[in-house]
């Protein structure tokens, strides 16, 4: 004898349902006073249910929950913070270390932005300015660009 009456589904706690009453997903709760609840996937919303209002999900709306549900858990979760093993006073210098980068000299025009190649020494972005201004009557001021490697330590 065939019953036409639907299985109902297996409901456990965490997992994600469709309440077919409002048509919203949600992840199955127990409520403080025993009763089924669905949790929200977007936000800590909780409303009743009754269970015989909860249906399955297909495989891809299956998947669809578990993306939202986590991307909403990775949001709300709190950062952890880093641990201060010891508190320590740090300087910071010019690095004048034998394997520091070396510092560099460049120089642009402010009319036009055009500028000079990087260089370690100073004269060629000095005979670029001059001779930019000389092809360039009315390009007469310059931004000097210096790069300085700079380095950390801690203080004893």
């Amino acid at each position: 004898m065939a019953s036409n009456q639907q299985a109902e589904p297996h409901i456990e706690i965490g997992s994600v349902m469709r309440d077919t009453n409002t048509g919203r997903i949600g992840v199955v709760q127990r409520g403080p006073d025993g009763l089924t609840c669905l949790r929200a996937l977007s936000d800590d919303d909780c409303w009743e249910v009754d269970a015989n209002a909860l249906s399955s999900l297909t495989s891809v709306e299956m998947l669809s929950a578990r993306v939202a549900l986590t991307n909403y858990e990775s949001r709300c979760r709190p950062k952890a913070q880093p641990a201060i093993v010891r508190h320590v006073r740090w300087t910071l210098t010019p690095d004048q270390e034998p394997d520091a980068e070396p510092s560099t000299y460049s120089m642009q025009c402010v009319v036009c932005s055009a500028g000079s190649e990087r260089s370690e020494g100073w004269q060629e972005p000095q005979d670029w300015a001059l001779g930019h201004s000389g092809r360039n009557p009315a390009h007469h001021t310059f931004r000097e660009n210096i790069t300085r490697p700079w380095r950390t330590f801690m203080r004893t």
